[in-house]
């Protein structure tokens, strides 16, 4: 069995999945090229050209390397925003946490940046209220583009608690109290995790526990001061929720398409 030859070593270096170079799995590699990296040249037409049956296949091959590194979850992933780069994927107390999506939090019309947002779940949503009744893990990760004082944190937690548990939530004041007490003042680069179960809610700074809210309303509510319908930022909101119903859409039509 022959040696590959170096332009089929080219194509599998850059069209083997795992690979990330995969923009450059062009047409010429589509048009010379083989499903699985070969030339395969046709007898029945002029100047070796590959059969429409053949071109169909290498699309599909490097369609698929295209998507295996899109797809989230991959070790070594990560996403970045602002110069915040946040992982595809977590693991907590064994699940597996994917990164719905990821926005920047600003201020004023000066687009003052506070903090990237990171939103992680078991399963890939834009619907927001699915997210805020699903009694799966989720994660809020938040990391600190600049200073923000305990004073603004508590106040902004209030408002954002208020303006987002309307009747019949209620929450309970002596719960309230303790959680905003507890909201340190943070640092650029610091980070703020937020983990809600069936239980409740797990609040950690830097990797510190803060303390722990057994109570799943109470969870919900702080969750729906970014995806409620009240959120201190709409397009905030819309960046944790992602796009995923579009892609979902979008891969359906390519599936008919196929057909």
């Amino acid at each position: 069995m022959s040696a590959p030859s170096p332009p089929e070593d080219a194509f599998r270096a850059r069209c083997s999945p795992g690979k990330t170079d995969i923009a450059s799995c062009s047409t010429t590699d589509l048009e010379r090229h083989g499903s699985h990296g070969t030339l395969t040249p046709s007898a029945d037409e002029p100047n070796g050209a590959t059969t429409i049956r053949s071109r169909r296949r290498i699309l599909a091959y490097c369609l698929g390397c295209t998507l295996a590194l899109a797809a989230p979850g991959l070790p070594g992933r990560a996403a970045e925003l602002a110069g915040v780069r946040l992982p595809d994927t977590v693991q907590e107390d064994g699940t597996t946490l994917y990164l719905n999506g990821i926005g920047l939090r600003t201020y004023s019309f000066l687009h003052i940046q506070i903090y990237v947002a990171g939103l992680y779940l078991q399963h890939l949503s834009s619907d927001a209220q699915e997210i805020l009744h699903s009694p799966e893990v989720k994660l809020l990760t938040i990391v600190f583009k600049r200073d923000v004082s305990a004073a603004r944190g508590r106040e902004a937690w209030r408002t954002g608690l208020q303006d987002n548990c309307q009747l019949p939530c209620h929450l309970d004041p002596s719960v309230l109290s303790h959680f905003l007490d507890a909201i340190p003042a943070m640092r650029q680069g610091e980070a703020f995790s937020f983990l809600f179960d069936q239980s409740g809610a797990t609040v950690r700074a830097n990797g510190k526990l803060i303390g722990t809210i057994p109570r799943p309303q109470f969870a919900e509510a702080m969750l729906a001061s970014f995806l409620g319908q009240n959120p201190g930022s709409q397009q905030l909101k819309q960046a944790l929720l992602g796009n995923h119903e579009a892609d979902l859409r979008g891969k359906s039509a390519r599936d008919l398409e196929r057909r």
